[in-house]
């Protein structure tokens, strides 16, 4: 395959967005490791057979006790959550049961269905009260109907405020979801869609649709839940590692925990205790923590070095050009025509990686496993690792982008690497064109004159996206466009324009350059917006009998 310049591509074709979701780096164990003896922890439901693929997820949920099974034994994976059961679960997940039970018998729903919920749901009357007060429910609900099968809108929009997350949902609101049907998803729901996809938490189908209307079953919110839970741990100052298991031994003062070196896919080494009972995510099964292995492959995900969930995955994965990094989220802005959205997040062994390219408005889009190729060929180029400084990987990715340092608009970018450290980059950069505004200082520029003798001088300039506009009207007198540059580059050229400069130098300087006496004068108004975001305004009025009312300040833009 031939060495990927993205943005080399992006300027000649213009290639977008990879979608590779689901794509695996793990593969099936070997025989000899599945016939190895782990001591086996059993979460399983008499009918877990019917949802096989969630049962890591439903076994955690059971394990942290927000999900539970019936007393038949059974877990009905494929029935549909109603939206009490919803609410119920996240409120749990957000670690407010306790707070919730307390709440029980106080407090008045305001729900036109209140009498509804307090007759048949009252055990769940103080799991809704917290959920009023955390602003899980749309502003515009007036009923809950607890009993009604939760979509899958309503439970995005629900778990994404759960993580605190409705400011960026409403950010988001005009930005359009790549789905078929984008259509079906109500417009007071967008963002909060575009926040959860954003968030890892849920997906569209094969399809390329969203249903946003179907219901979520009960394997389905297990899934859903502990994606969130993960969110809502990392907000926490949770971190992930992902490495091989070094040594496993008991722990000297306590039989009941072992004691577990790794090293990271980074190189670094770490050491955790951990209870020798503790569940650790083995396929689709568990197993105790004592069964960890010297050599298996681990995903650990922790806080203050104390695990709270672990997973084992395949030993082919350490060998993926990617594996030191978890997660990798890349913007970069040439213009405001073209720019790049590169998205690489790593989860057991399990990839979704994206590519957004855009160049004049048009999009298009790459996917499958050639895709797949090349973002792995962008990675190996890149070679980031937690050693370098902020600067040097800021380098290495503009490197691997084709890109040269200072000739793009701005560089977003974090990575989160196996070791559990992070770097967040936000960089800055006037294109060769805005030298003039980093020149002069100033954004805006708008001027109005008028004389005793009737003389009207309007002036007007302004700097954007690289380029200036200027216009000087004196009468009926309009000089040209290259007049107007000239006569602005010499304004502003005379005197030092700061954002700290007085408003009476500002005057001055305005009626030096345009020639005319203040005594002449019968009106001023004066606006000057500069780069810095702060601006000068000054409107100055002599009226017939000399009295002068002026009105000035300077404010700071925000």
């Amino acid at each position: 395959m031939k060495k990927m310049r993205l943005l080399t591509k992006l300027m000649i074709c213009m290639v977008l967005m990879l979608s590779f979701a689901g794509h695996s780096f793990a593969q099936e164990q070997t025989a000899e490791e599945n016939e190895q003896q782990r001591d086996e922890i059993i979460f399983e439901f008499s009918d877990s057979a019917e949802a096989s693929w969630a049962n890591q997820a439903i076994g955690f949920m059971k394990y942290k006790q927000i999900l539970s099974g019936y007393e038949d034994g059974s877990f009905r994976p494929n029935k549909p959550v109603s939206r009490i059961e919803a609410v119920v679960t996240a409120v749990r997940l957000m670690g407010l049961e306790e707070q919730a039970k307390a709440k029980t018998e106080g407090g008045k729903l305001l729900f036109a269905d209140a009498q509804k919920i307090d007759k048949q749901y009252k055990w769940a009357r103080g799991y809704i009260i917290v959920a009023l007060e955390k602003g899980l429910f749309d502003t515009s609900e007036s009923k809950l109907d607890p009993e009604k099968p939760a979509s899958r809108v309503w439970v995005s929009s629900l778990l994404v405020k759960a993580l605190g997350l409705q400011e960026e949902a409403l950010a988001l609101m005009s930005v359009e979801p790549d789905f078929k049907d984008v259509k079906a998803i109500p417009a007071g729901s967008i963002g909060y869609v575009n926040v959860a996809v954003k968030q890892g938490i849920i997906s569209g189908y094969p399809d390329e649709t969203f249903k946003p209307q179907r219901s979520v079953t009960r394997a389905e919110l297990a899934s859903l839940l502990e994606r969130t839970g993960e969110n809502l741990q990392e907000q926490d100052g949770s971190v992930t590692v992902t490495g091989k298991v070094v040594s496993v031994e008991a722990d000297s003062t306590n039989n009941k925990l072992i004691k577990m070196v790794v090293k990271s896919f980074n190189g670094d080494t770490l050491t955790y205790t951990i209870a020798a009972d503790f569940p650790v995510a083995f396929h689709d099964r568990f197993i105790t923590a004592a069964g960890i292995l010297a050599g298996d492959n681990v995903v650990l995900m922790s806080k203050n070095g104390v695990i709270w969930k672990a997973s084992i995955i395949s030993k082919e994965y350490a060998d993926e050009a990617a594996a030191g990094i978890n997660e990798l989220e890349i913007k970069l802005v040439n213009d405001r025509k073209t720019g790049i959205e590169l998205e690489y997040k790593s989860n057991k062994g399990k990839v979704k990686a994206e590519i957004e390219m855009w160049s004049n408005g048009k999009k298009e889009k790459l996917k499958g496993a050639a895709a797949v190729e090349e973002l792995k060929t962008f990675l190996k180029e890149a070679n980031l690792t937690p050693q370098l400084s902020k600067e040097e990987i800021q380098a290495q990715i503009l490197q691997a982008l084709g890109v040269k340092d200072g000739s793009y608009e701005r560089l977003e970018a974090e990575v989160k690497f196996s070791n559990g450290s992070k770097v967040k980059i936000d960089s800055k950069h006037k294109q060769e064109s805005n030298k003039e505004e980093a020149k002069y200082g100033i954004k805006e520029f708008e001027l109005e004159l008028k004389l005793k003798d009737g003389l009207k001088i309007k002036a007007e300039y302004s700097f954007d996206d690289g380029k200036s506009k200027s216009l000087i009207e004196r009468g009926s007198e309009k000089l040209s466009a290259e007049a107007a540059e000239k006569s602005f580059a010499k304004l502003f050229e005379q005197a030092a324009w700061t954002d700290g400069m007085s408003k009476a130098d500002a005057l001055q300087a305005v009626l030096k350059h345009f020639e005319v006496q203040e005594a002449d004068l019968t009106e001023v108004e004066l606006e000057i917006k500069f780069s810095s975001g702060k601006k000068i305004e000054l409107e100055y009025e002599k009226e017939h009998e000399d009295r002068v009312n002026s009105k000035d300040k300077v404010d700071k833009q925000k």
